[in-house]
């Protein structure tokens, strides 16, 4: 580190002997999995670590695979290609550029401080726009947990930070407990935004593991974490599209 425990070039970069790719002191390539490793050396695998506490859990997913419905640019804002990991994985360096990246915008690849990095990889979750749930166009100044505006934020970010979650799939509103199923109750409840579209007091129960022998066949189950697993439990998401109003017609009004 230099003066006063400053970022320098050396912090990265070792100027005779490194083995490594851009003579880094640790390898991180884009044809490697470990990709991120010097990344995270500082920042952890959940970055934004030294923020609220309730700011702090939760972060985007990296050597993750690309969305095979993704369609990224042949050129980022900042002129730069796109830059995957091994087998297409999504990396630090996908969103992120730490020599080129915007000015004043997180050093990002794109000039979009909004949804349109979030869609590019994420297309298949555009059906929300103008659907009930784009919370951006019907409740414009709703407030994430952060104090962000819709408005001012987008239709994503009104629900999901990218590494400072408050829960499962990065959550960016209030949650009174932790947990997948506990996701929806944060806009459906007494005193939220969807108080009119509340379940009821009789209703198909949650949080709960399939019986011993049965086969939950397509419908999804997830862990506490909400993460994908046939061993997982029921909940809302098990039966709702939240992205996609109208799930068989592929549509949304």
């Amino acid at each position: 580190m230099g003066t006063n425990n400053t970022i320098i070039c050396e912090t990265c970069h070792a100027s005779h002997g490194s083995v490594n790719e851009y003579s880094l002191v640790l390898p991180s390539s884009e044809t490697d999995i470990a990709s991120s490793t010097l990344c995270e050396a500082c920042h952890t695998d959940s970055p934004s670590l030294a923020t609220e506490q309730a700011l702090k859990r939760h972060s985007h997913p990296v050597n993750a695979t690309l969305p095979d419905d993704a369609a990224l640019p042949d050129m980022w804002d900042n002129g730069e290609s796109p830059r995957l990991g091994k087998d297409k994985s999504v990396n630090c360096r996908a969103c992120h550029s730490p020599h080129n990246g915007i000015k004043n915008n997180h050093l990002l690849v794109s000039k979009d401080s909004g949804d349109g990095l979030c869609v590019t990889c994420h297309s298949s979750k555009k059906h929300i726009y103008k659907s009930k749930h784009d919370i951006a166009r019907y409740y414009p100044d709703n407030k994430n947990i952060a104090g962000e505006k819709a408005s001012e934020k987008g239709t994503c970010r009104a629900c999901h930070f990218m590494h400072r979650g408050s829960g499962p799939k990065m959550w960016a509103r209030e949650m009174t407990t932790p947990g997948m199923a506990q996701i929806c109750g944060s806009c459906h409840a007494e005193g939220k935004i969807a108080k009119d579209a509340l379940t009821g007091k009789f209703s198909h129960p949650v949080n709960i593991k399939q019986r011993e022998g049965q086969d939950a066949g397509l419908l999804p189950l997830f862990t506490d974490r909400g993460k994908k697993d046939p061993q997982g439990k029921v909940v809302c998401a098990s039966c709702h599209d939240v992205h996609n109003w109208e799930a068989a017609t592929d549509k949304s009004p």
